[in-house]
Order: structure tokens, then sequence, then C-alpha cells
């Protein structure tokens, strides 16, 4: 059921709709999976516990299932599954194979409450999370699936803070009016699922609840904008007693674990003051940041105190004397008001959260000096972060804030596996390899990187020494050499097997720079075509000596150039809006043909590998005109997609594909016979080359950043059929 709904996303479902007999049903069902998911399994659980009924879980939850069907008329979800797993596979789709995996980055969002949360707390042994919201609401999450359980109760005004005892039977929330809320939280549940159940309430303020901690798992400790700090008996919803800290509101409240001194910290403005519970007696205070104090937490060994401070600093403190504490760690990292801390349940880890929207986590580094320094900062909240809490295991972390969300993260190193930033700068030209699976770039750095197909991993880096811009790559047909060619008009052989170390050969190429490069099919040749000269130049590839030369009128740019399919000629074409062919054994041209009308000013012109295509782009222009080059030329139609300037272009190996970048940051891949688009893909920069590799369906490109990106074009299932046919 969750599986089949996540196939159903509001947009699959509208699709299915339009492509099945009955729309009505269709939408129905999805509308539906929709409620069925936020309810769930553990909403049945619940119902057995409150019930007491002999029934399970699950037969509650087919009952419930079954019921639906028969009264809104839902088809069979088997069915339903089976029918969106068509749809997936009727889709055509790009995957990115070397997409950035992370670990320690956001694992689940929390998505529900209305207004921003305020607080989250993970309860019954961290089987289910607690958040609070300033929408009133309390709600019972599962950590596993992000699924809301139920509305567990609510305030008359907005909740503030979250509290549990450190055995975890009891919990208490605080809210905007001063009012206090007890609950009853059972541990004890062999499923694992368990939401609090209320026991009392009571007004313990005259403002807003600033901060709640337990002294003990019988008492607690609260501060308030009324700026009272009260040690309240919450089984019998009584005051103990109050003292006032400060002149101004309480920002915070902690108590020292119970094994140590017993003290309670309070915070208010930029001081954090110490006091004896049973006495109320000064025992010192913390005083150094220059802004507002907004949390204090001790650590759970007792070693150190944790504060977070609006001068955008976190605070590690130790005691020296009995009424002397110093600090041993400033941490810089926000540029904005720290707004909450956490420790870690063993004591070395400390998570903040800031108003500059990330969430950081620092690491002990020296236990002795109580040094600590910062592992990783999360990005991923639209708004500031209102509070932060370790799971009791101590990897997993929730935050909340203000952009309504509570968000699961994992504190476990290596918080990056891939990186696909690549060079330095833009990404100016890709080559494939025929034969082994080798892909290079070179870009505006300098730098050819050489990398291999199926791990998408960086195999070897080298400069190879041009005076300027590397502007064409070429793989000869074994793979065993790679071929530069510079904006300075130079060409450098490598070798490929020596990772670059080696220029096995160099040559002055053309005047004005090197544009493109090809391999003969045979493996004993290459060419070389001019930016500016006109000239197209073959290679002899052992000796790298030129053999031969094709001059075309003066000041043209070839575009592209390529050996024919029967390595007996040299297609080009060039800046005159021509296509020519030349004869290599006859050494001159032996046919030419203008593509398009006169006047025309064409930004680049390419063909497919097997000549049966050919795509022309005007200058500037968002489209893409089609010729027929099959027994003549004729215009086979128009490419409409981008909404920009098209930048870049290259047919797949089977010459029925094209692929295309456009200043819009999009790339498409189109369908030739039809004509139409078959998937799109978007590039957060500005998008630079693109290159089909031989072994089609994988995509190679680059972006303006330097990111090389390895995708694999998913056909639709029709086209797969229609090629098997």
């Amino acid at each position: 059921d969750y599986a089949t709904f996540l196939l159903l996303r509001p947009r699959a479902v509208l699709q299915l709709a339009l492509n099945m007999p009955d729309h009505t049903t269709v939408c129905k069902a999805g509308l539906h999976l929709d409620r069925r998911r936020r309810r769930g399994y553990f909403y049945a659980l619940e119902q057995q516990r409150r019930e007491g009924g002999d029934a399970t879980a699950e037969e509650l939850f087919k009952m419930r299932q079954q019921n639906r069907a028969a009264q809104m008329g839902d088809p069979d979800l088997e069915m339903l599954h089976e029918t969106a797993m068509e749809w997936r596979k009727a889709r055509a789709w790009i995957k990115w194979i070397n997409k950035p995996q992370t670990r320690g980055q956001c694992k689940k969002v929390l998505r529900g409450h209305t207004s921003w949360t305020t607080a989250a707390h993970y309860i019954s042994s961290g089987q289910v999370i607690l958040t609070g919201s300033a929408d009133r609401t309390l709600k019972a999450w599962s950590p596993y699936t992000a699924e809301m359980l139920t509305d567990v109760g609510g305030h008359a005004q907005g909740i503030t803070v979250i509290a549990v005892s450190r055995d975890g039977t009891l919990m208490v929330t605080g809210a905007e009016n001063g009012e206090l809320v007890l609950w009853d939280v059972d541990v004890d549940v062999d499923d694992g699922v368990t939401f609090p159940t209320e026991k009392k309430r009571f007004f313990a303020h005259s403002k807003r609840i600033s901060s709640i901690t337990f002294m003990s798992d019988s008492s607690i400790v609260s501060a308030s904008d009324d700026k009272e700090v009260k040690i309240i008996d919450v089984e019998a919803g009584e005051e103990v007693s109050s003292f006032i800290p400060f002149r101004f509101p309480v920002s915070a409240v902690a108590c020292a674990p119970p094994d140590k001194i017993p003290l309670i910290a309070t915070a208010g403005r930029n001081e954090v003051k110490l006091w004896r519970p049973d006495t109320l007696e000064r025992r010192g205070g913390l005083y150094g940041h220059e802004n507002k104090v907004d949390d204090v937490q001790f650590a759970p060994n007792g070693a150190w105190i944790a504060t977070a401070s609006w001068d955008c600093t976190l605070r590690v403190w130790k005691q020296v004397r009995p009424r002397e504490w110093v600090v041993t760690s400033v941490l810089k990292g926000h540029f904005d008001a720290v707004r909450t801390v956490a420790w870690s349940p063993d004591s070395r880890t400390l998570c903040s959260g800031a108003a500059d929207r990330t969430v950081r986590v620092w690491t002990l580094e020296n236990e002795e000096g109580g040094v600590f320094d910062q592992l990783a900062a999360f990005n991923g909240h639209g708004d500031k972060v209102t509070n932060v809490q370790f799971h009791p295991a101590g990897s997993l972390l929730l935050s909340s804030s203000r952009d309504r969300d509570v968000r699961i993260w994992d504190t476990r190193v290596p918080f990056k596996s891939v990186d696909i930033a690549t060079h330095a700068s833009s990404v100016d030209v890709v080559a494939t390899s025929k034969l082994i699976d080798t892909v290079a770039s070179a870009g505006g750095d300098a730098i050819v990187k050489v990398w291999d197909v199926y791990t998408t991993q960086l195999k070897f880096s080298f400069e190879p020494g041009h005076a300027s811009t590397i502007t064409a790559l070429c793989f000869s047909n074994s793979g065993n050499y790679l071929v530069t060619g510079s904006k300075d008009g130079t060409i450098k052989r490598w070798d490929v097997e020596k990772e670059g170390k080696v220029c096995a050969g160099k040559a002055r190429a053309h005047k004005g720079g090197v544009q493109t490069m090809a391999a003969h099919h045979n493996g004993e040749f290459f060419l070389t075509a001019g930016a500016q000269d006109s000239k197209i130049t073959v290679w002899e590839a052992d000796t790298f000596i030129d053999i031969l030369s094709f001059t075309g009128p003066p000041d043209l740019k070839v575009f592209r150039a390529n050996f024919s399919l029967d390595g007996k000629f040299v297609i080009s074409a060039d800046s005159s809006n021509s296509m020519r062919v030349w004869n290599i054994e006859a050494q001159k041209e032996v046919l030419s043909r203008r593509v398009g009308a006169h006047g025309e000013l064409w930004q680049t012109i390419d063909f497919s590998t097997d000549g049966k295509y050919i795509i022309t782009i005007e200058m500037y222009s968002h489209d893409i005109v089609l010729w027929n080059a099959s027994g003549g030329l004729r215009e086979e139609g128009i490419l409409r997609g981008h909404t920009s300037t098209v930048i870049d272009t290259s047919f797949s190996s089977d010459g029925r594909f094209l692929c295309s970048l456009g200043a819009d940051m999009a790339l498409l891949v189109w369908i030739i016979k039809s004509r139409t688009i078959a998937c799109n893909f978007y590039f957060e920069f500005k998008p630079t080359v693109v290159k089909t590799a031989t072994a089609w369906p994988l995509i190679v490109a680059g972006d303006s950043s330097g990111n090389v990106y390895f995708q694999e074009f998913i056909p639709p299932a029709s086209l797969v059929e229609e090629e098997g046919e």
C-alpha cells in the first residue's frame, strides 16, 4: 500500500486518470491512498490498544481497507499497483549516476504543522517523535516513515517547549500562556509504539514559558518571560519554590546531572547564573558572551556546560573551582544568532541550531582541555532553527524550525561519499572512448581529468601544458592514447596507461586554435579542424605527422568534422552554413551543400554518426532545425523545447536520439523519428557541454561551475519494444 502511494504522487494520479478508462475511480483511489497513508498501520495499533479488542493491528488495518473500499469504490490495490508500475515503465527519464550521495544530511522531513515548529523530542526509546508547534498542537510521528501517527493533544495557545524525564516515563509541555501539561509516557510497549496520555494541566506562569528541564523524575524547573524560575512537583502540580534571577525575562534553564552536585543554570541577557536548588544560593556564573544567551545545557557527564548566544557563538565551560568556570572552547561558524544547543548522550558531540537556518555539529577534539571543533554543517531549513535534540542512541538528530518542518539528521561520518565538483572552472570539452570505459574532461583550469565510466570515479588527472585553454579532446580507437587540442593551435598525444605522465607527440596544427577532433575507425589516423583557418588536417596516429589537409573558403569556423562510416571520406560543417564532403584518396572536396536559406547565420551545425540527419541552430535561437540527409537534403521539422539559446548538441551513437543543452539550464533528449521530447533534466548551474558515449545511453555533461555529470537515459518501454522488434 505504501509503495503504491509513493508511485501515485498527485502528478502520477493525474497521468493515470488521463490514460485509463475509469478516470473517476483512479483519481479517487489516489486520494484515498493518501488518507490511508497518513492514518496508517500505527493508527490501527493505537486503536487496538485503546479498544482492547482481540483482533491484531494488522487485521484491524485490513478491515479498515476493505470497509473503505466497499464504501468508496476503491479499485483492487494489486491492480492499481500494477497499473502504476506500467505507467512508470512507460515514462522516459534521466538517471543521474554520480549524483552526490550523502550521509549526515537530512534523512526524513516531518511535515504537517500549520505554523512554525518550536520543539521536537524522541520518546519511547526513540520509537516515536513528538513535535510541538505554534499552531497549538502536539503531534506524534514515526521516525522510520516520517508518517504522522496521531494528534496527541494540545494547548489553548502555541506550544513553546517539550521536556522528557530521564527515565522517559513523564513528559511536560509548556505554552505561550504560561500553561504546563503533564503527560504519561508508556515505555514498555511490545510493538515499540506508544502515545502520551494527558495526566494534569495547570498554570505555572503568567507569561510565555521559555524553558523547562527535569531536575528529577518527579520535579521540574521552569523559566518564563515573567522573570520567574520555579521548581515544581509535577505529580502534585504544586510549586516547591521560586526565585527571580534577573530583572528581565529568563531565556533558558538547565539542571546538572543527578549524580553531580545539584546546580541550576539560568540564562538571561548575556550572562548565566548558577544556583543551589535546595537553598537557592548563588554558585557563580558564566560571563563572556557579547549578546543574549538563548540556551544553556549541562553535558550528561557533568564535565561541561554549553551556552548558545546571539553573538553567533557557542561556548563550552569547565569548572575549575567550586564557584569558578572557565571557557575551554569558543565555537564560531554560525553567522546569525545561535538559538539552541544540545549534547549527545556520550557528551562527546554538540549540536546547535541558529537563525542562519543551519544546524551544526561539533565534536570533542581534546577531552582533557575540553576543546571542540566543527564536524559538519547541515543546510535544509527555510527559516530559523528553533530547537535541536539528539536521539537516545546519539547518532540521529532532530531539528525544528520556523519553516514548520522537523528534520531528522544522521550525524555519523563520512558526511559525503561523492562530490561532483571536479574542475576549478567551467568544463569546456568532453570526450568518450570507443573501446574502453573511459571519459575525459577539460576546462578553463587547463587540467585534463580521466574518469571510469562505470564507477564515475576519477582515475587520474594531468596538466597538458598548453599555452591556452583546451578546446578539443579525442581518444584513439584503442583508448590507449588521448589527444589534446588547444586554443594556442597545438595538439599533444598522451599515454593513458601511464596516466598522462608521458607526452608521446606534439605538433602545431592550426592557426587560431583547434576546434574539434575525431579518430578514424581503423585507429591509424585522426583529424583536427581549425577554429579560424578553414582547414581540416588528417594525421597519422603513430608518427603524429600530417599526411593531408583540406582547406575550405577562407576565414571559416569548422563546427564539426568526422570520418564517414566507411572511412573513405571526411564530412564537415562550417560557419558558411555548408556541409562538405572530402574524398581522402583523391584529397579533394567532392560535395558542398548549403543548409538553410541564404542570409541565415548559424551558430552551429551537427550531424549524426550514420550521416542520416543534420541539425542546424541559428545564432541565439531557441530552436533546432532537423534535416534529413538520406538521398538528398530536406527539412524534417523544427525541434522546439528550449526557452533560451541552445548551447550544445550531441547525437546518440545509434542516431535515434539527440541531446541538447540550453541556457535555460535544461538537458533535453529528443526522439528523432517523432521529433518529440522524451525527457528532460535541469541543472543547478549553467550547462556548457554535452557528449553521448559510444556505450549509449550514457550521457556526459559539464557545467560552468566545473561539475561533470554522468547520466543514463532510460527509454520508455514502447521504444524498447520497438527496438526489440
